[in-house]
């Protein structure tokens, strides 16, 4: 029997002039995980005898955009809010997102979603990490 998985995505524009971010909730379980930073591009793989490339997949962050990027979300992760550890935060060219398992019903969970995506907006506009 399939298994039907609902997801809610809060999506707000974004002037992202840096790399592109994907932030998984364990990356804040414990403040930073860097298992749990990504960037997006091209990575190259050997598959039996020959090699791939493939594109737009996640790459681990590198180790020179840390310092960048834990200033970034370091305010955030003091609020421990439920949503971060459960949920993806997405920082692209144009837009921050934060997708979360479920259907949100409770507003003021809603609420604090968009005040950190605003506040993580402004910074990233701000400061892009490059």
């Amino acid at each position: 029997m399939a298994r039907r998985a609902t997801w809610t995505t809060v999506e707000m524009q974004c002037a992202n002039k840096g790399i592109p971010l994907h932030i998984h909730g364990r990356f804040f379980k414990p403040f930073p995980n860097w298992k749990y930073a990504f960037t997006t591009g091209e990575r190259t793989e050997r598959v039996f005898l020959t090699h791939i490339t493939l594109q737009n997949v996640g790459i681990p962050l590198d180790e020179k955009y840390r310092v960048s990027v834990q200033g970034l979300f370091q305010e955030t992760a003091i609020f421990d809010y439920t949503f971060l550890t459960k949920g993806l935060i997405s920082i692209e060219q144009s837009a921050i997102s934060c997708t979360v398992h479920g259907t949100l019903k409770k507003l003021e969970v809603i609420r604090q979603i968009l005040s950190v995506l605003s506040t993580l907006a402004s910074r990233i506009e701000s400061a892009p990490v490059v």
